[in-house]
């Protein structure tokens, strides 16, 4: 019981930094570089919300590509699937706000940390009743 206990506390934890907890930021247009930014999601004045998969600035608009899965057919009649890139282009003065998820490692080694100090109270937990057990047998006692 107690070998799986502790992997059951490798696993959580390991469960957790590949998990890992995320926060969404917004970020000011202006502050977006040539090459862009990757995933976003846009929030525009008249409240259309956008998931771009790529967003970077042209002038003074905001381009951001998406990607649509179309069917093509052979003459053979073959069947593929293709992801085919879309673009979006909103003038700035539409765009009211534009959020990114990222990575938040704070709050993910506190999680990983509760988790793992969760497992090693539990697996203690098993070792005082195995205590009281062998307390017991070494007294006489019966066994609870």
């Amino acid at each position: 019981m107690k070998v799986l206990a502790w992997w059951a506390c490798v696993l959580g934890a390991l469960a957790c930094g590949v998990a890992g907890c995320s926060t969404t930021r917004q970020v000011p247009l202006e502050s977006i570089a040539a090459g862009g930014i990757g995933k976003a999601t846009v929030v525009s004045n008249d409240s259309y919300v956008y998931n771009f998969e790529q967003v970077h600035v042209q002038g003074d608009s905001l381009v951001g590509t998406y990607y649509v899965v179309e069917e093509q057919v052979s003459p053979e009649g073959h069947v593929a699937y293709i992801d085919v890139p879309r673009r979006t282009i909103l003038p700035a003065e539409r765009v009211a706000r534009i959020e990114i998820k990222r990575l938040d490692y704070g709050n993910t080694v506190l999680l990983g940390a509760g988790a793992t100090l969760f497992a090693i109270w539990a697996t203690s937990l098993d070792d005082e009743k195995e205590i009281q057990v062998t307390s017991a047998k070494t007294k006489g006692l019966p066994r609870p």
